[in-house]
């Protein structure tokens, strides 16, 4: 069983590509042992200009999709 060491524990790193990020946290398992896992999103001004983020992405937005992916992976490694 895995658990985050703090359920407001802040992201180990972050990348961001026009409005695609990644976000990069790290989990501890009960033997201490840390693992990381990334989010992969974006965000979008809806028509009253409030901020919204979203999972979906558009045939153009998906290049910068793999460019988050791939730096987060990269930095991933780095922590191995």
């Amino acid at each position: 069983m895995t658990t985050q060491t703090d359920k407001n524990q802040a992201p180990v790193h972050f990348y961001k590509i026009g409005p695609v990020s990644a976000t990069i946290w790290e989990n501890v398992t009960e033997d201490g042992k840390s693992y990381y896992h990334t989010t992969i999103g974006r965000t979008y001004q809806d028509q009253d200009g409030n901020w919204k983020s979203s999972s979906r992405f558009s045939a153009h937005e998906l290049l910068n999709v793999a460019k988050v992916a791939e730096r987060a992976e990269a930095f991933i490694a780095t922590l191995d």
